[in-house]
């Protein structure tokens, strides 16, 4: 087995500073065909505001977090530092940042790694989801961080373990992995378009809205007054069927809607 190399002081133990710059132009783009066409970043995001697939999602997160944590190790020393280390980890936001990788595709994870002084090894300390936007693959299919103008390669050297990248059924073709939420978008857009698409019906072609529209026309030189006293008779018209106007006072029924 080779030795494992990380440089606490440089990239080991602290964040990755927050890219401020975008990904470069040499950035491999995300083939999804839904984000491509849709031109909206927060796409799948919106689907999360419907109340049964936001349901769903937490039931299988709920799911994972009653899931059973085991490590595997040959030494049974070993093993016991390690599974006591790891119990002080915060597993249940661990799988919270996780499960996006199923949900999007693609998810970076940083670790910050620590010298557990009465364990003699190193561990990692913090676990923790990093803004997807500022990761990249590139055209060598390497997990790519934007850094001061410069492209770090997180797949080689001592950067190598200090992001993962959660990702479902991701290839060679793309590395950015097909995301659960493609499967939901188009359901998603056509119920709430259905939805949208029954309330301008019914606020159209309603039994309200079917009924005759009523109009007066009032004597000229008629005083504010008098004109609020015609209008509410009309209002009365519409709620109770029924109205009284002022002498001299023509209404009109027109039918905007017949079968």
């Amino acid at each position: 087995m080779s030795n494992i190399t990380i440089d606490l002081k440089r990239n080991g133990s602290e964040p990755l500073p927050d890219n401020l710059l975008g990904i470069s132009f040499l950035s491999l783009p995300n083939p999804d065909p839904v984000l491509r066409n849709i031109y909206k970043k927060d796409a799948y995001s919106e689907i999360l505001t419907d109340s049964r697939i936001s349901s769903l999602i937490e039931q299988r997160v709920s799911a994972i977090k009653k899931k059973e944590i085991s490590v595997e190790c040959p030494n049974a020393a070993v093993k016991d530092k390690i599974t006591n280390w790891f119990s002080s980890l915060d597993f249940s936001q661990i799988v919270e940042d996780s499960w996006q990788g199923i949900y999007y595709g693609f998810q970076p994870i940083e670790i910050l790694w620590e010298f557990g002084k009465k364990y003699g090894f190193l561990l990692p300390n913090i676990i923790r989801q990093r803004k997807r936007g500022d990761f990249h693959y590139n055209s060598e299919k390497a997990l790519v961080y934007r850094l001061l103008g410069k492209d770090i390669n997180l797949s080689q050297g001592e950067w190598a373990y200090k992001v993962l990248a959660v990702r479902r059924k991701a290839t060679f073709d793309n590395p950015y992995g097909e995301p659960l939420a493609a499967r939901l978008f188009w359901l998603f857009a056509f119920k709430r378009g259905g939805y949208e698409f029954w309330l301008k019906m019914s606020e159209k072609f309603s039994q309200r809205a079917m009924q005759p529209f009523v109009w007066a026309e009032y004597r000229q030189g008629a005083s504010k007054e008098e004109q609020n006293a015609v209008l509410e008779a009309l209002e009365l018209i519409q709620d109770t069927g029924a109205a009284a106007f002022p002498e001299n006072t023509k209404v009109n029924w027109l039918q905007i809607f017949s079968v």
